[in-house]
């Protein structure tokens, strides 16, 4: 057996024609019905993609905290420089998740893996074809994942309505990159609304045919990107001007959903949420009038908050309790006048928590078995089960009350505590949630049943449901208590609270009816508009051959699946069972040009940096392979063949015991080339990184590193017979703290390094220090203003010489002979480039500080309205920048060591020989214009930048730059 990422768990494995299910004996008797549950979906996605995947799919089943998955909004670009991904996602299952929420989660994953073969085969060789050739707008397939997973379900419909009401739709590239997933669901969805259940595959094998997205649609349609827009914008644009007349309330507290985990709300005024803040999870109260915000406190490492929603903030007397699920159980955080009390109770994966005339009732709801809890003198004491997953309850006047997954649909049950039995048992007609007692006969809560999640009421005594919403958007919480009615409303980044006074539920305004939204009641097929019966000749198609064919073998249109797919199940191969082997498969394979060098920064030796320049291009070759669970891996890269005498072979080896391990090995060679000799230059690089999470937001990185550097002369002559092999040994050390975080419109890194090293020959050392930070302002979509800042220090008898100069990934950098200063001798150089419209080793020193800002915009997009296909002109950005920097050794910049302050004047005869020294500002900066695009997933920046130095403009420069380096 093997054991798992999953708490270390031994794992086993059984086999079926569809998938490998990995398990534990605690998660074994969920197979059965994740199994039903997967076998299902599969066989719709796979009618639906007309592609049937030949392999099975690995399922990995898991016993881990229920956590809330935001509907997908961004979209994350497939193709890397290079890079090719052979290895399948994992998927995934949690057993405390509903069956819907199960489904969801194997469809998102199974859609990729489907449409990731049909679009780029299963095969290595086919992968290679087509993984850099087939151009695809960045919105088009993370969108179709998202359309097939979830169809065009109210969370899908409320967040393309969010955006026809905040940004419109008359411009399609306008649309914040935060929505780019959601695009592209709402142009598959118009796609089959007007062509037909055949229009994905259709477009989808002649984009694999053309390699183009224009030329597939025109192909499969005969018409255009263009076209096909306006229809698009013209059919939402109806559809959402229908549902106008639903209204939403005004003057809410804004609250992006992705930020907020959950919220407490006193009274009209105050009001507690839990947060995503900048150093993880924090509890915050807040006041309105006067406007004040205050942290209460903030969840340890480790601590894991429950699903959104759910409960977790209560208010006990004076105090307010935070409750989350741990490794360790479940822990309640409690604020006290004296400080912050920590209680853990011996409970795992809690789903949902109420405080209830003081004592805690815990729900642990699985896919199987949902039990309730109530927390007395510190111990759970079990209540009552359910062989059902719950999604919500409360309890009033000894009764429990509780929402329920059914098998034809969702339940309101109802549990007196006094006689242990069900009370009260309804089945709902549509998808509930949220459930609260609004007094002793009246029942609240959400349901979906007109397209948008809104209040509903149930009156116990006459069964009969009325609705007391009528919104325009989705509610996705409310609290109700003797003081305030409180709605939350997902309007995405616009996202909203709102805070009444109680309203007492017999005065609840109820609507007689509601209108359901334009898509609620007709399927995809039944409400498009104008089907255009299309002859297509798909005769053209048949010499080309695909993975699989474009008219596959097993046409599900055509032939009967599902009693193909019951023959399979009944076959004797159908279950394997045994113990999970670890097994390795290729996870990558890489195939780049490129001008960078790995490791390339650092050198030993004076005058060997010029032969790791940008300068010279060469091939990158080389792949990784994983094991099934994912936290194992090993790779090996080459790197070479078009400079003369240049071999760089690296590998490493990463691997997750506690936290992520990796070791890494570089052996380079190059030959330096002067006038009268020529050297070979040779680096072994060994080192071992650890890396540890201390939040979401907040990573601390050690690592420890040997070097070997040599440099050889090579006997060209009877002079070079005297030269001696220079060579050192290094070791170092380095602290890493870096953090990072996203925002609305905003992306900020930072990071702060600490790192001593040693020459093992002569015990000479130096410490070093550097501070690096980028942010990233989107100002709309099509402009963006980015600040890079770079600070390092070396200090100790021999200390690190930084160089300062050009561009990282220059083609056409430049060398500057900038002599190093001699008043110590350092250990190392380090090349930090970080000023254009200067040569490389331009400045120098000990200290260095460099800074860049740039403004992109782009213009294309910003010009054409519509949908833009070319990945060269979609990703064509304008940039003006300045860079600016510093460099010098010693305390400051008038220090004597400063060589660029010394100047030596010689006579004619060479009998005289003056120093001069003179003040020379170490100081320079430049400026001027970019562009920037991307070619088959390679990016291109071609800068022109002037450089100023002493007050005086230099000759511009131009800068060719290569990859993604900035």
């Amino acid at each position: 057996m093997c054991t798992s990422a999953f708490g270390g768990s031994e794992l086993k494995l059984l086999t079926t024609s569809d998938f490998n299910y990995y398990y534990t004996n605690s998660t074994e008797s969920y197979i059965k019905s994740i199994d039903t549950i997967i076998t299902e979906r599969l066989g719709y996605l796979q009618k639906r993609l007309n592609y049937h995947t030949s392999r099975p799919i690995d399922v990995f089943i898991e016993d881990s905290p229920p956590v809330t998955r935001i509907l997908s909004l961004k979209s994350e670009e497939r193709v890397k420089q290079g890079e090719i991904r052979l290895a399948r996602n994992r998927v995934i299952i949690n057993i405390n998740q509903s069956k819907q929420e199960i489904a969801e989660a194997f469809s998102m994953v199974t859609a990729e893996i489907l449409v990731d073969e049909m679009m780029y085969g299963g095969t290595l060789q086919d992968k290679i074809k087509s993984t850099n050739l087939i151009n695809l707008p960045v919105w088009v397939l993370p969108g179709l994942s998202l359309y097939l997973t979830y169809g065009w379900s109210p969370e899908l419909d409320n967040s393309l309505r969010v955006i026809h009401d905040e940004f419109g739709l008359q411009d399609f590239n306008a649309i914040p990159q935060r929505y780019d997933a959601i695009k592209g669901a709402a142009f598959w969805k118009f796609m089959e609304s007007k062509y037909g259940e055949s229009a994905i595959p259709t477009v989808l094998y002649m984009a694999r045919l053309t390699r183009k997205f224009n030329a597939s649609v025109y192909y499969s349609f005969q018409t255009s990107v263009h076209d096909i827009y306006l229809d698009w914008k013209d059919f939402y644009n109806r559809a959402y001007q229908l549902d106008q007349s639903k209204p939403n309330p005004i003057h809410g507290i804004d609250m992006d959903i992705e930020s907020i985990v959950d919220y407490l709300v006193i009274n009209e005024n105050e009001y507690y949420t839990l947060e995503h803040s900048f150093i993880g999870i924090s509890l915050f109260k807040n006041a309105i009038n006067p406007s004040s915000r205050e942290k209460v406190l903030n969840f340890s490492h480790g601590d894991i908050p429950l699903q959104q929603f759910s409960g977790a903030i209560s208010k006990i007397g004076n105090h307010i309790s935070v409750v989350c699920n741990s490794k360790k159980g479940l822990v309640i955080y409690t604020s006290l006048e004296d400080g912050v009390s920590k209680e853990i109770v011996n409970l795992y994966n809690v789903s949902k928590v109420k405080y209830h005339e003081g004592s805690y009732y815990i729900l642990q709801s699985k896919l199987n078995q949902s039990i309730f809890w109530k927390l007395k003198n510190d111990s759970p004491v079990k209540i009552v089960t359910s062989s059902r997953y719950i999604n919500s309850f409360d309890i009033r006047s000894g009764n429990l009350g509780w929402i329920e997954e059914g098998y034809s649909g969702d339940y309101i049950k109802l549990y007196a505590l006094s006689d242990h039995t069900v009370t009260f048992n309804l089945l709902l007609s549509s998808k509930s949630r949220q459930f609260i007692f609004a007094d002793d006969s009246i029942l609240l809560y959400n349901s979906s049943q007109n397209g948008i999640w809104n209040g509903k009421i149930l009156s116990l005594s006459s069964k009969t449901h009325n609705n007391v919403t009528n919104y325009r958007s989705n509610i996705v919480s409310h609290q109700y208590t003797k003081d305030v009615f409180v709605e939350y409303l997902d309007r995405g980044e616009f996202s909203s609270l709102f805070i009444t006074d109680h309203i007492q539920a017999k005065d609840f305004y109820i609507y007689d009816t509601i209108l359901g939204t334009y898509f609620n009641d007709v399927t995809a097929i039944s409400q498009k508009s104008a089907l255009v019966d299309l002859q297509i000749n798909t005769d053209s198609l048949e010499n080309y051959t695909f993975q699989s064919p474009t008219h596959p073998a097993m046409d599900f249109t055509v032939s009967n699946y599902d009693s193909l797919r019951e023959a399979n199940q009944l076959s004797s191969s159908y279950r394997i069972m045994g113990e999970a082997p670890e097994y390795f498969s290729a996870s990558t394979a890489l195939a780049e040009l490129t001008n960078v060098a790995e490791k390339g920064e650092v050198t030993a030796f004076d005058g060997v940096y010029t032969s790791l320049l940008p300068t010279y291009l060469n091939i990158r070759i080389g792949g990784s392979f994983e094991n099934q669970y994912q936290n194992k891996s090993i790779g090996m890269t080459y790197t070479g063949i078009l400079q003369p005498g240049a071999r760089d072979i690296a590998a490493f080896y990463r691997f997750e015991r506690a936290n992520d391990n990796q070791i890494d090995f570089l052996h380079r060679k190059r030959l330096l080339f002067s006038d009268d000799k020529r050297d070979k230059y040779r680096s072994t690089i060994l080192s071992y990184t650890h890396k540890t999470p201390l939040t979401s937001y907040i990573t601390i990185v050690n690592m420890v590193q040997g070097r070997n550097e040599s440099v050889i002369p090579l006997l060209l002559s009877v002079e070079t017979e005297e030269e001696q092999a220079r060579s050192k040994w290094l070791v170092s050390l380095g602290s890493t703290a870096s953090f990072i975080r996203k925002f609305k419109k905003n992306k900020f890194r930072a990071s702060i390094q600490i790192s001593p090293m040693m020459n093992l020959d002569n015990q000479h050392w130096n410490i070093s220090a550097s501070v690096k930070f980028n942010y990233q302002h989107r100002i709309n979509r099509y402009i963006n203003v980015t600040q890079n800042l770079y600070a390092a220090t070396s200090q100790g008898p021999n200390p690190v010489y930084y160089m300062m100069g050009g561009l990282s990934n220059d083609l056409l950098s430049p060398v500057y002979n900038r002599e190093f200063s001699s008043y110590k001798s350092n250990l190392i150089y380090r090349n930090v480039y970080g000023v254009r419209g200067f040569a490389a080793n331009y400045r120098n020193g000990n200290t260095l500080v460099t800074n860049s800002i740039e403004l992109s915009i782009n213009a294309i997009e910003y010009i054409f309205n519509r949908p833009i296909a070319s990945e060269f002109f979609s990703n064509m950005s304008f940039i003006s920048f300045v860079d600016m920097g510093t460099a010098f050794y010693g305390s400051g910049i008038y220090n004597e060591a400063n060589t660029l302050n010394r100047r030596q004047v010689v006579s004619s005869t060479g009998a005289i020989v003056v120093n001069i020294n003179e003040v020379k500002n170490p100081f320079i900066m430049s400026f001027g214009q970019g562009l920037s695009t991307k070619v088959y997933g390679y990016s291109i920046r071609l800068d022109y930048a002037i450089g100023l130095e002493d007050q005086k403009l230099r000759e511009p420069q131009l800068h060719l730059g290569l990859g993604y380096r900035l």
